[in-house]
């Protein structure tokens, strides 16, 4: 998502809707965080109302900032929840 444009929340969260918060693993790219008035992952989690544990990682496509971190996120994320499904089948 674009973090220099607060309007775009809106459709950031209509997406996140229309996958189901619990269907898919996700993090949110917060991009063009090299612009001066792109707001900060904390500042767009607060904005969005995201759950605890969902992940804004602040990146920037333009320098490279952030996009493996984020490819991590998503990866650990991915494993963290297939780990606790496997857990869960186990009973």
């Amino acid at each position: 998502m674009d973090a220099t444009v607060p309007s775009s929340f809106g459709r950031a969260k209509e997406m996140l809707s229309l996958v189901g918060k619990e269907a898919l693993p996700y993090v949110i790219a917060a991009n063009k965080q090299d612009a001066a008035n792109a707001m900060r992952p904390a500042e767009i989690k607060r904005a969005m109302g995201l759950p605890e544990g969902v992940q804004v990682i602040g990146t920037s496509a333009v320098l490279g900032d952030g996009c493996m971190d984020a490819v991590k996120a998503l990866i650990e994320t991915i494993v963290r929840r297939g780990s606790a499904k496997g857990a869960a089948g186990k009973d």
